[in-house]
């Protein structure tokens, strides 16, 4: 691992255990492309840029919307307290985690590849 490590933090999520890092490092700067954009965000599309460039949103919880309500059934069904439930709230928890990091990945995608071609940004 490059720089130097600031700070480490370990957590527990839907059973499931993640290491993050904080590290000090020298940035590397992107080269120049001399392109400014506007960025509008809205609710048809994800956002539309002032290029005329739309980028819809993805539909991910309609995606996955039937293993979710079939989670939340059994765990509805389940009693309150027992072994069978925890394991039932584990796997809704799992089906929202799924969806919530389809999201972000999603976001992520989109403003890097908005970053490596444009130098500036409005809103």
């Amino acid at each position: 691992m490059e720089g130097k490590v600031k700070t480490l933090s370990i957590t527990r999520r839907n059973n499931r255990w993640y290491v993050s890092f904080v590290v000090e490092t020298e940035p590397k700067l992107l080269p120049k492309t001399g392109k400014e954009i506007g960025i509008d965000m809205g609710l048809q599309a994800f956002l539309t840029t002032s290029d005329g460039q739309q980028v819809e949103a993805p539909k991910y919880f309609r995606s996955s919307e039937r293993q979710l309500a079939k989670a939340q059934r059994r765990l509805s069904r389940r009693k309150k307290g027992s072994n069978r439930r925890k394991k039932a709230r584990l796997l809704v928890a799992k089906a929202h985690e799924r969806i919530t990091n389809q999201r972000l990945d999603f976001c992520h995608k989109v403003t890097c590849s908005l970053v490596q071609r444009y130098d500036g940004f409005f809103a």
